[in-house]
């Protein structure tokens, strides 16, 4: 997952923060346990973003000459990785490369 975390969930925080889509008053501290979290509206303004990035075409996996989803990128990478572990072979998963 890490791999994913910078151009999915790190470019939509980004940009809802730029865009101005998300404010401070989007977020409220829970008093009892001290955590600050997003409140309903705010929460339904990123996932709409992060399901909008999850469906973006991508070439970021080296082996594909052609775009797929971040979401079909992220199951591609997945299998692949399954099949390295399953053969013991590391050289079988191939990360995804960033321009």
């Amino acid at each position: 997952m890490e791999e994913w975390r910078a151009v999915i969930v790190d470019s939509v925080v980004m940009s809802l923060i730029n865009g101005h889509e998300i404010k401070a008053s989007s977020f409220f501290t829970d008093e009892e346990t001290g955590g600050v979290f997003l409140d309903k509206e705010g929460l339904k303004i990123f996932i709409a973003k992060t399901e909008k990035r999850f469906n973006t075409s991508m070439k970021y996996l080296n082996y594909l000459d052609y775009p797929v989803s971040f979401r079909k990128g992220i199951d591609m990478q997945v299998l692949q990785l399954c099949k390295a572990i399953e053969e013991k072979d590391p050289q079988l998963y191939q990360p995804i490369f960033i321009r």
